[in-house]
């Protein structure tokens, strides 16, 4: 037999042993047995080979260690519970785009990412949301997320246990331990900052890329004082890339703005959640000339609030800051895409609008119950507002020793008289105990403590605190001009309904709004100025004040003859609220923000303009202003 066929005959018993059937000769077959029981051992281990591969390449995919191929993405380094509405945010603001993407990179198992994930969003829509497993400040695990080539980075705390929350053993030392861990999440951001920085280097080392392509990096952080320490390795060539949202700073603002100007917390949500208003920055050549007060009716469906200059970004500008052709305005609307020259001019009713004197501010009483880390920053942040001889009355069962060590430290506190009321404020007799008819407290604050507790069981103790405070309130004999309003943190926004149903006049959903501001940062940094500004007691800040100062008629004006008569006081008016609406969630409560110019308001006694003010010049609210909401 030709030395061909051999091998062809071989073969073929090496792959399919049922070819010995016709065999004669028992050399030949126990030649072809010997070649058949080869083949099956090769066979046999090749297929074990295969079948290994694909196992481990099924494996590295389970366990998310494959590299990300995207472009233009936004990348989530860490897992809070803030990452769920951050996610559900950015899902919202890429409905406008054709296939958008979101990458998670943490050092939690993929498959329980993907599984939290689902369980809490719903629906991505066009967004795909994908998780690897590693860790944010490792350079190789973030090529893993397709960080050279990621728009935008989200760096989120690191947090104390799996779940996000900090849990205490009995007997620790709560200073040392929340000390402990806000340093480390601190070190984490930075460590994550200088990752990115790193990779980022490498691609302008290799591909050249221009230095404007530099992605957005938003952190949130904790300690004040790294502020300064974040932003100086994070700039890149003189240029900043990396925006910080301090935790603790904005949260106390947006409360001790809130608890004094009653809604303000339903404006900021509205402006930070991308289904509604939204801050947008704008090039309009043919307006460009203008000043800031023409600027204010010559744009349709979108109201303009300032101008950007270079890299300064102007709210409530003076009125007669000219629009210059390198200059953007700043305005509020639904969409970009709404945004244009207005060709039409609208009434002005110059007879309703009338000219009232500044008011002088008042003392003050404030009711804080409850006690947690940013209890202190709050009180701070009163100062900047209240009238010298106002009083703050802290009732709380949490940590006197740290209060009592607080009140030596801040001496800073002048306008206020601050009194620390050891009582548990969930309980009954706590609140009957508190003088409400000579004290006359003009706001209540209630606070939650999810260091001890759960954010479920922290909410569920607030909520309790809140339905006593009201019952004790409305059983008070009260002068009709005397309203006390009321706000409450919450640490679950899912808690959101039942706080809505107890008829709370302003609720702060700390992590709610953190993740919403660091959402809308992603998208646009210097978002992170404005709001900075409008968190601030100094500068710009958004203010509700009576339409009484500002209107004179009981007719119906147009929304045009609104923003006159505060362009006349140098202050910006876009929106307003309906004071017998407040409790109508169909109708946002109340709050109207960006009308069209030409929509006729009939202002009530009690209804409000919403509006930026400059804290320096402009309008003091009066102490016996009477906030019914």
């Amino acid at each position: 037999m030709p030395f061909h066929e051999v091998l062809w005959v071989s073969l073929m018993r090496l792959l399919d042993p049922g070819t010995m059937g016709q065999d004669l000769g028992w050399g030949f077959r126990v030649a072809m047995l010997a070649i058949t029981s080869l083949g099956l051992i090769l066979v046999s281990t090749f297929t074990g080979l295969m079948t290994n591969v694909i196992a481990l390449r099924i494996e590295t995919l389970r366990k998310g260690k494959t590299k990300v191929v995207e472009n233009g993405h936004t990348v989530i380094l860490g897992w809070a519970p803030q990452i769920f509405p951050i996610i559900q945010e950015l899902i919202i603001a890429n409905e406008c785009e054709n296939d958008g993407c979101i990458v998670v990179l943490a050092s939690e198992d993929k498959l329980k990412m993907e599984e939290e994930i689902r369980k809490k969003i719903n629906n991505t829509k066009n967004t795909r949301v994908i998780c690897r497993t590693g860790y944010p400040a490792d350079c190789d695990d973030l090529n893993l997320a397709g960080a050279a080539s990621a728009a935008s980075f989200i760096v989120l705390s690191s947090p104390f246990s799996d779940s996000g929350n900090i849990h205490l053993k009995q007997g620790s030392d709560v200073d040392n331990v929340l000390s402990w861990h806000f340093s480390n999440s601190d070190a984490y951001l930075l460590k994550t900052v200088l990752a990115i920085k790193k990779i980022w280097n490498e691609q302008v080392i290799t591909c050249d890329t221009n230095v404007k392509s530099l992605p957005t990096i938003v952190a949130e952080i904790h300690s004040p004082e790294n502020i300064v320490v974040a932003k100086n390795i994070g700039n890149y060539d003189n240029k900043e890339c990396l925006a910080l949202v301090s935790y603790s700073e904005v949260l106390s603002r947006i409360i001790a703005q809130t608890c004094r100007t009653p809604g303000l917390s339903l404006v900021y949500s509205d402006l930070l959640n991308f289904e509604g208003q939204e801050i947008y920055q704008h090039k309009l050549p043919q307006l460009v000339g203008m000043k800031y007060f023409e600027l204010l009716f010559a744009v349709d469906d979108a109201t303009v609030i300032g101008i950007q200059q270079g890299n300064r970004l102007r709210i409530n500008p003076p009125m007669d800051t000219v629009y210059r052709r390198e200059d953007e305005i700043i305005v509020i609307a639904k969409d970009r895409k709404t945004v244009k020259v207005s060709n039409d001019r609208f009434p002005i009713d110059e007879n309703a609008i009338r000219y009232s004197e500044l008011a002088i501010a008042t003392p003050e009483n404030t009711l804080i119950l409850g006690w947690n880390r940013i209890v202190p920053r709050v009180i701070f942040e009163l100062e900047q507002y209240v009238a010298p001889q106002s009083i703050i009355k802290v009732v709380s069962k949490c940590r006197i020793e740290e209060y009592e060590e607080w009140t030596k430290k801040k001496t800073q506190i002048k306008n206020q008289e601050v009194e620390f009321v050891n009582e548990d404020p969930a309980r009954s007799e706590s609140l009957n105990k508190i003088d409400f008819i000579n004290l006359k407290f003009k706001r209540a604050i209630i606070f939650g403590d999810a260091t001890n507790r759960s954010p479920e069981e922290s909410d569920a103790h607030a909520i309790m605190t809140l339905l006593k405070l009201r019952k004790l309130v409305a059983n008070l004999p009260r002068e009709d001009d005397y309203e006390m309003s009321i706000v409450t943190e919450i640490q679950d926004y899912r808690n959101k309904s039942l706080f809505e149903e107890a008829k709370i006049d302003d609720f702060i959903a700390s992590n709610h709004i953190i993740s919403m501001l660091l959402s809308q940062v992603s998208r646009n940094k210097n978002l992170n100025e404005i709001f900075s500004e409008q968190f601030s007691s100094k500068g710009t800040v958004i203010d509700f004040i009576l339409a009484t100062n500002y209107l004179n008629s009981s007719t119906p004006v147009t929304f045009a003859t609104v923003i006159e008569a505060c362009r006349k006081k140098n202050q910006t008016a876009f929106g307003f609220r309906k004071k017998n609406e407040a409790n109508d969630r169909d109708k946002n409560f109340g709050i109207y923000i960006n009308p069209p110019r030409n929509t006729l308001i009939h202002f009530a006694q009690w209804d409000r303009i919403i509006l930026f003010r400059n804290t320096s010049t402009e309008y003091i609210p009066q102490g016996d202003e009477t906030y019914e909401y």
